[in-house]
């Protein structure tokens, strides 16, 4: 097991002022004592116990070396990513500042926990006149249009779309050419979106079921996911064609919309 102390070694930061930095003294100066599990200062003269908390309770609420908050918000040391994510969940950071300091510091967006589609994209997808569907990381389906629902005229539209794309039969007579066309950039899609959701369960189950399925081991990946790549596909009402995928993040959910070119079309 690695020591605290190591998790507070790091590279000096070239001066000071860094957003990260400003956003550790602004939540700090928000956040009370009780709220990262410290006792009232003490008082004086029969005076209440302030409840500010001061740069060096960071470190003691941390447990981590004295003096160390400090050179952090100097820019006299940069902190590990762990470290950073310990400091953002102890102060209070919001997802939008918690993402905002871990790109400053490392030019990655950090790892954070699953949040719930907004209830409001029902009302997005709806008004949208292409096919299209908004659907979890693992491949449920949040919300469809029409046009979508359109797709699948015998049962309605899957539950997870992922899941139907991967292992029933029915998906090869929709999305033509599965084999060659699809399956590649479908396997690639899928595992980009469950390693970026590292901590939603469901999505790790279907990333492990894909690993361990020996008939999606023998695709040959092209490392290229849907968005945007012309793929044959059957409308059961338009007939044989040519879709377009254009993918979109938003909080909780992925945003799937098909631009369908009926008849023949070269790909």
């Amino acid at each position: 097991m690695r020591s605290r102390r190591a998790e507070w070694r790091g590279r000096a930061v070239p001066g000071a002022g860094r957003e990260y930095q400003r956003l550790m003294e602004r939540y700090r100066r928000r956040r009370t004592r009780k709220e990262i599990g410290l006792g009232p200062l003490p008082s004086g003269r029969g005076r209440r116990g302030s409840d500010r908390i001061r740069q060096v309770d960071v470190d003691t609420a941390l447990q981590g070396g004295a003096g160390t908050y400090q050179k952090i918000c100097t820019g006299r040391l940069r902190p590990s990513p762990d470290l950073y994510m310990r400091l953002a969940q102890l102060l209070g950071f919001s997802r939008e500042d918690t993402v905002l300091g871990h790109l400053e510091l490392f030019r990655t967006e950090p790892v954070l926990p699953p949040v719930p589609p907004s209830p409001l994209l029902g009302r997005l997808i709806g008004g949208q006149g292409e096919i299209a569907c908004a659907i979890t990381p693992d491949g449920r389906r949040v919300a469809a249009n029409s046009a979508f629902a359109a797709l699948f005229p015998g049962g309605g539209p899957p539950a997870n779309l992922w899941r139907w794309a991967l292992f029933s039969p029915d998906a090869e007579r929709v999305l033509l050419d599965w084999e060659q066309a699809w399956a590649p950039r479908l396997l690639t899609e899928i595992k980009v979106m469950c390693r970026r959701a590292q901590r939603d369960g469901a999505a790790l189950r279907l990333l492990s079921e894909v690993e361990g399925d020996a008939r999606l081991r023998a695709v040959e990946e092209t490392g290229s996911g849907l968005g945007g790549a012309p793929l044959p596909l059957r409308h059961p009402a338009l007939g044989d064609g040519t879709v377009h995928l254009l993918t979109a993040r938003t909080a909780g959910a992925s945003i799937l919309t098909f631009i369908f070119e009926p008849g023949d079309q070269e790909l």
